[in-house]
């Protein structure tokens, strides 16, 4: 990823859904946990989509519901961006609108129709309905059409699915500034872009809409990207997935290995032979340290995080940086009931030197009642 030193200055992240959080009811790879550590490391976060067919409120108890930690106020959506500018020119629309999203529109006047909003709505593309908005544009030259968003198509479970840009096309006056007004949202204004980064599985839409409103963009993929995508476009990174991208751009720096010479006593140090995380393919012995166990790491940096596995098992460690105070960092959280690849960040904002970590795992193990349900691994001795 040519980008990375770039998006690590990147403070306001705006997230696309469909595709790159989830696809449908599915989430896509480790996209909760991978969520969590983006907010861990200090960034505002806005869920953005231009999915037309439910309202925000629809959206938020979609992403409950597949495990995403989501406040109501962080999601931005397209049907946002049009309300926004239905009341800031006092439209009175003609709706072709999903019943799911007219919650957004509710208080709207939509008498003597001056301007025609349209959304996913295949029930109201039909002639009638069609040419019913086609009178409206004809009527009065200043009349608007208000796309809602004009993609081509996207990714759902059985395949591609027609989106909306062909019929905005049969009509053609955009919405627009779609991301600027998400980074205001963020309490950003124009020249915060450049330290803004769009996520998101389309490049057209996600990454060169973003691109081309002076933000960074990071092109997934997932959901509905090809292989090739990329080509002939400004994105100057691509990641695998959502939680790759999070791990590259946040995660990413000088890696290596902890010695055995590091950990003390010998009595609570034991090794595993697993797979090699920075050589893949290849195999490699995974240093385990039990309660009371102490390692003495020395690195050079501004940060340092630790590549580990999380579960059922995954203790509270003491911090200690260059023999300063110590804090507590509990590993165990809500997700820890499987057993998950990790980069956890132990320490940042230091001098780019060389400084000496401490760790301890405690004695005592952290409270099994923060899992979200009972471990579900052959691993996991209940």
């Amino acid at each position: 990823m040519a980008a990375t030193g770039l998006l690590k200055r990147c403070r306001r992240v705006l997230l696309d859904l469909s595709g790159t959080l989830h696809i449908e009811d599915t989430v896509t790879r480790n996209a909760p946990v991978a969520l969590q550590k983006l907010r861990d490391s200090g960034r505002d976060v806005r869920f953005v989509t231009n999915t037309t067919d439910q309202s925000r409120r629809g959206l938020h108890s979609q992403l409950l519901q597949l495990g995403f930690e989501v406040r109501p106020e962080e999601i931005f959506t397209s049907l946002s961006a049009a309300r926004q500018l239905v009341d800031a020119r006092g439209l009175r629309p003609l709706l072709l609108l999903a019943d799911g999203a007219m919650e957004e529109f509710e208080g709207v006047d939509t008498s003597s129709p001056n301007a025609v909003v349209i959304g996913h709505a295949p029930e109201h593309f039909h002639y009638e309905r069609l040419r019913e908005a086609f009178r409206v544009l004809m009527a009065d030259e200043t009349n608007v059409l208000v796309a809602v968003h004009k993609g081509r198509y996207f990714q759902g479970s059985g395949g591609f699915e027609l989106g909306l840009g062909g019929f905005v096309a049969g009509l053609e006056h955009s919405t627009g500034r779609f991301f600027m007004g998400a980074v205001r949202d963020m309490g950003g204004s124009e020249d915060d872009l450049p330290g803004c980064v769009m996520i998101g599985d389309d490049a057209r839409d996600d990454v060169g809409g973003a691109l081309e409103c002076g933000m960074q963009a990071v092109l997934v993929q997932t959901g509905k990207y090809r292989p090739g995508d990329e080509a002939g476009r400004a994105c100057k990174a691509v990641a695998a997935d959502f939680a790759a991208a999070v791990v590259e751009c946040w995660c990413n720096g000088r890696t290596m290995r902890v010695a055995a010479g590091w950990l003390s006593p010998a009595a609570a140090v034991g090794t595993r032979r697993e797979k090699d995380l920075l050589k893949l393919g290849e195999q490699t012995d995974w240093f385990l340290l039990r309660a009371g166990g102490k390692a003495t790491i020395p690195f050079k940096g501004k940060a340092c995080g630790l590549l580990t596995l999380l579960g059922p098992d995954a203790p509270t460690l003491l911090i200690r940086v260059d023999g300063g105070l110590s804090r507590r960092l509990t590993l165990l959280d809500r997700w820890c009931y499987y057993w998950r690849d990790a980069v956890v960040l132990l320490c940042d904002g230091l001098a780019d030197e060389t400084h000496m970590l401490d760790l301890e795992v405690e004695a005592d193990p952290p409270d099994h009642d923060v899992l979200k349900r009972p471990p579900c691994s052959e691993l996991w001795d209940t």
